[in-house]
């Protein structure tokens, strides 16, 4: 999921224990810990899950990603060419993709253009 729903999708992938990749969430590892070591009945399932089954692709300079908390598992930080674009423009997964094309020179892409 991206932004607001790459957050929703990291509650719900610890809710049920499901792989989860997000692209730019908002941070919300402590909440989450906090709910569920007070609701849930397996005390490490939110370690389990934010852990060893979150993947978190932030962008530089894209508030979003620092709102609120802190991001658990991995998390990958990859760079922000947009300044032409304004404020938003880190926060635009066209850009963040293009992004990681570009960075990993994959010849099957041209250009993100």
């Amino acid at each position: 999921g991206h932004s607001l729903g790459g957050g929703i999708a990291q509650i719900v992938g610890a809710l049920v224990g499901a792989p989860v990749i997000a692209f730019q969430p908002p941070g919300i590892y402590q909440s989450l810990s906090k709910h569920l070591y007070r609701n849930a009945k397996d005390k490490r399932q939110v370690h389990v899950t934010a852990h060893n089954l979150t993947v978190t692709v932030l962008v530089e300079n894209d508030f979003v990603g620092r709102l609120f908390d802190s991001h658990g598992g991995l998390v990958q930080t990859v760079t922000c060419e947009t300044d032409h674009l304004g404020p938003l423009g880190c926060h635009l997964l066209e850009n963040t993709v293009c992004n990681l094309i570009e960075s990993c020179r994959d010849p099957r892409w041209a250009s993100c253009s």
